[in-house]
């Protein structure tokens, strides 16, 4: 059965934009944790500031904890506004919960939901901001809400228009 993605944050405790910072974190937790950990671990939710990370045997859980100052800087150093959800990470061993997300998470993918993930810019990125200044240069001594929405037309457009060159 394929989950909501709020099924995996506690709604109270996450701000708008986390949930996208928790997609990139599925997505590229190969990269964070390397391929073969990637394999045998996955993360599951965000609640009470804890990451939980989901692994198909006990050893696993043990070798992670022991490296969950690490990952946690890791993480932290992609995706900065998470150190205001997560303190900490616990490491959950349960084959059929591994099982469970991991099937989510296939197909999800196979669905193509992920499709243009890639493309979203993270607010700290310098990209995003170098097209958000370029917005608020283009569109200065406009009032700020009309400002906010035309800058955010502006940096769609300008992905677009980048993307079909």
């Amino acid at each position: 059965m394929l989950k909501k993605l709020g099924t995996y944050f506690n709604p109270r405790e996450t701000a708008q934009g986390n949930a996208l910072d928790f997609v990139h974190l599925l997505t590229h937790w190969p990269s964070i944790i390397g391929d073969k950990l990637a394999q045998v671990s996955i993360p599951q939710r965000i609640a009470h500031k804890t990451l939980t990370i989901v692994v198909n045997h006990s050893t696993y859980a043990q070798h992670l904890n022991l490296l969950s100052d690490e990952i946690l800087t890791k993480i932290f150093k992609l995706y900065p506004r998470l150190k205001k959800h997560v303190e900490k990470i616990r490491f959950q061993y349960s084959e059929q919960s591994f099982a469970e997300v991991h099937e989510t998470k296939r197909k999800v993918e196979s669905q193509n939901l992920y499709q243009g993930i890639e493309e979203v810019f993270h607010p700290l990125d310098p990209k995003y901001k170098k097209m958000q200044k370029e917005a608020e240069d283009f569109f200065s001594g406009i009032d700020e809400d009309i400002k906010k929405s035309l800058s955010s037309i502006y940096i769609q457009n300008k992905i677009k228009s980048d993307k079909s060159q």
